[in-house]
Protein backbone atom coordinates (compact mmCIF):
# COMPACT_ATOMS: atom_id res chain seq x y z
CA UNK A 1 0.00 0.00 0.00
CA UNK A 2 1.48 3.64 -0.78
CA UNK A 3 0.52 6.60 0.01
CA UNK A 4 1.36 10.48 -0.64
CA UNK A 5 2.90 13.30 1.38
CA UNK A 6 2.86 16.34 0.08
CA UNK A 7 2.36 14.97 -3.45
CA UNK A 8 5.40 12.14 -3.36
CA UNK A 9 4.89 8.42 -3.07
CA UNK A 10 5.86 6.82 -0.13
CA UNK A 11 4.91 3.28 1.33
CA UNK A 12 3.27 3.00 4.28
CA UNK A 13 5.28 -0.19 6.06
CA UNK A 14 8.13 -1.52 5.85
CA UNK A 15 6.70 -5.51 4.63
CA UNK A 16 5.17 -3.63 1.86
CA UNK A 17 8.53 -1.96 1.22
CA UNK A 18 9.91 -5.04 0.89
CA UNK A 19 7.34 -6.39 -1.29
CA UNK A 20 8.20 -3.08 -3.75
CA UNK A 21 11.78 -4.19 -3.85
CA UNK A 22 11.02 -7.42 -4.98
CA UNK A 23 8.67 -6.19 -7.59
CA UNK A 24 11.59 -4.03 -8.68
CA UNK A 25 14.68 -6.19 -8.19
CA UNK A 26 13.17 -10.02 -8.82
CA UNK A 27 10.34 -9.31 -11.13
CA UNK A 28 11.52 -6.27 -13.07
CA UNK A 29 15.10 -7.38 -12.70
CA UNK A 30 15.53 -3.19 -12.34
CA UNK A 31 18.69 -3.62 -10.27
CA UNK A 32 21.94 -4.87 -11.58
CA UNK A 33 22.85 -8.02 -10.97
CA UNK A 34 25.96 -6.09 -8.69
CA UNK A 35 22.81 -5.23 -6.32
CA UNK A 36 22.69 -8.38 -4.79
CA UNK A 37 26.17 -8.62 -3.39
CA UNK A 38 27.16 -11.90 -2.27
CA UNK A 39 27.76 -14.91 -4.32
CA UNK A 40 24.63 -17.03 -3.22
CA UNK A 41 22.04 -14.23 -3.61
CA UNK A 42 23.27 -13.47 -7.22
CA UNK A 43 23.13 -17.58 -8.36
CA UNK A 44 19.63 -17.24 -6.52
CA UNK A 45 18.78 -14.36 -8.95
CA UNK A 46 20.12 -15.89 -11.81
CA UNK A 47 18.13 -19.00 -11.62
CA UNK A 48 14.31 -16.84 -10.70
CA UNK A 49 14.65 -17.99 -7.39
CA UNK A 50 15.10 -15.95 -4.83
CA UNK A 51 12.20 -15.39 -2.54
CA UNK A 52 10.82 -12.49 -0.68
CA UNK A 53 12.30 -13.56 2.83
CA UNK A 54 15.88 -13.48 0.62
CA UNK A 55 14.82 -9.51 -0.54
CA UNK A 56 14.30 -8.68 3.46
CA UNK A 57 17.64 -10.09 4.04
CA UNK A 58 19.51 -8.66 1.54
CA UNK A 59 17.14 -5.21 2.27
CA UNK A 60 18.06 -5.24 5.99
CA UNK A 61 21.54 -5.98 5.47
CA UNK A 62 21.85 -3.10 2.70
CA UNK A 63 19.77 -0.75 5.60
CA UNK A 64 22.33 -2.32 8.89
CA UNK A 65 25.06 -1.07 7.00
CA UNK A 66 23.66 2.74 6.00
CA UNK A 67 22.13 2.97 9.16
CA UNK A 68 25.41 1.54 10.94
CA UNK A 69 27.54 4.68 9.76
CA UNK A 70 24.78 6.96 10.53
CA UNK A 71 24.91 5.42 14.24
CA UNK A 72 28.70 5.02 14.63
CA UNK A 73 29.25 8.67 14.14
CA UNK A 74 27.27 9.54 17.01
CA UNK A 75 28.46 6.64 19.30
CA UNK A 76 31.42 8.15 21.00
CA UNK A 77 29.04 11.12 22.65
CA UNK A 78 26.13 8.71 23.38
CA UNK A 79 28.49 6.37 25.13
CA UNK A 80 30.15 9.06 27.05
CA UNK A 81 26.24 10.50 28.13
CA UNK A 82 25.06 7.25 29.05
CA UNK A 83 28.51 6.95 31.50
CA UNK A 84 28.40 10.29 32.51
CA UNK A 85 24.50 10.17 33.16
CA UNK A 86 24.92 6.25 34.56
CA UNK A 87 22.42 5.55 32.28
CA UNK A 88 23.43 2.14 30.45
CA UNK A 89 20.20 1.19 28.57
CA UNK A 90 19.26 4.72 27.46
CA UNK A 91 17.93 4.68 23.98
CA UNK A 92 17.60 7.39 21.03
CA UNK A 93 14.19 7.37 18.89
CA UNK A 94 15.45 9.31 15.83
CA UNK A 95 14.16 9.48 12.26
CA UNK A 96 15.91 8.02 9.28
CA UNK A 97 15.21 9.51 6.23
CA UNK A 98 16.01 6.86 3.22
CA UNK A 99 15.76 7.00 -0.15
CA UNK A 100 16.43 4.41 -2.76
CA UNK A 101 17.53 5.15 -6.25
CA UNK A 102 16.22 3.38 -9.58
CA UNK A 103 20.13 1.36 -9.19
CA UNK A 104 18.68 0.28 -5.74
CA UNK A 105 21.17 2.42 -3.48
CA UNK A 106 19.94 3.73 -0.73
CA UNK A 107 20.76 7.23 0.20
CA UNK A 108 20.67 9.09 3.61
CA UNK A 109 19.11 11.91 3.52
CA UNK A 110 18.61 12.99 7.02
CA UNK A 111 19.07 11.99 10.99
CA UNK A 112 15.92 13.80 12.99
CA UNK A 113 16.87 13.61 16.30
CA UNK A 114 13.47 14.32 17.15
CA UNK A 115 11.17 13.70 14.63
CA UNK A 116 7.40 15.07 14.23
CA UNK A 117 6.09 11.83 14.88
CA UNK A 118 2.26 13.19 13.69
CA UNK A 119 3.64 15.78 11.21
CA UNK A 120 1.15 14.24 9.04
CA UNK A 121 -2.45 12.76 9.66
CA UNK A 122 -1.98 10.35 6.78
CA UNK A 123 -3.64 7.29 8.58
CA UNK A 124 -1.83 4.30 7.63
CA UNK A 125 1.70 6.86 8.65
CA UNK A 126 0.07 8.15 11.78
CA UNK A 127 -0.73 4.20 12.76
CA UNK A 128 2.59 3.79 12.02
CA UNK A 129 3.70 5.99 14.47
CA UNK A 130 1.67 5.05 17.42
CA UNK A 131 3.31 1.93 16.93
CA UNK A 132 6.54 3.00 17.28
CA UNK A 133 5.42 4.76 20.33
CA UNK A 134 3.84 2.02 21.76
CA UNK A 135 6.71 0.02 21.72
CA UNK A 136 9.42 2.33 22.41
CA UNK A 137 7.21 2.26 25.72
CA UNK A 138 6.69 -1.67 26.10
CA UNK A 139 10.87 -1.98 25.26
CA UNK A 140 11.30 0.92 27.91
CA UNK A 141 8.90 -0.60 30.67
CA UNK A 142 10.57 -4.08 30.11
CA UNK A 143 13.90 -2.97 30.86
CA UNK A 144 12.68 -1.39 33.89
CA UNK A 145 10.84 -3.99 35.14
CA UNK A 146 13.46 -6.57 34.30
CA UNK A 147 16.34 -4.35 36.71
CA UNK A 148 13.68 -4.42 39.41
CA UNK A 149 13.66 -7.71 38.93
CA UNK A 150 18.02 -7.09 39.45
CA UNK A 151 18.12 -8.63 35.99
CA UNK A 152 21.39 -7.46 34.28
CA UNK A 153 20.26 -5.40 31.35
CA UNK A 154 22.42 -4.26 28.65
CA UNK A 155 22.67 -4.35 24.69
CA UNK A 156 22.50 -7.78 24.53
CA UNK A 157 19.60 -8.47 27.00
CA UNK A 158 16.53 -10.14 24.50
CA UNK A 159 13.61 -8.14 24.88
CA UNK A 160 10.14 -9.88 24.41
CA UNK A 161 8.65 -6.69 23.76
CA UNK A 162 11.19 -5.33 20.54
CA UNK A 163 9.27 -5.53 17.15
CA UNK A 164 10.11 -2.70 14.92
CA UNK A 165 12.36 -1.68 17.47
CA UNK A 166 16.10 -1.81 15.99
CA UNK A 167 19.06 -2.19 18.48
CA UNK A 168 22.17 -0.23 17.43
CA UNK A 169 25.68 -1.40 18.58
CA UNK A 170 27.10 0.98 21.15
CA UNK A 171 30.48 0.63 23.34
CA UNK A 172 29.94 1.33 27.35
CA UNK A 173 33.39 -0.13 28.20
CA UNK A 174 33.39 -3.41 29.86
CA UNK A 175 30.03 -4.87 28.84
CA UNK A 176 30.87 -7.00 32.15
CA UNK A 177 30.68 -3.72 34.54
CA UNK A 178 26.83 -2.78 33.91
Amino acid sequence: QTSTIDGRPTVDNYDGFVRFIYEVAVRKKQFPLAWFETDGDKCLFRQNALQLHDIERIVDRKLNVLLSSVYDSAKARFDADARECDRQCQFLLQGNDVMMDEQGTFWMLEVNQTPTLFKTMEPSIFGLMQDVLKETIDVVMEIRELKLQRFKVDQYTPLKTQKLWRRASLDYGDRNAL
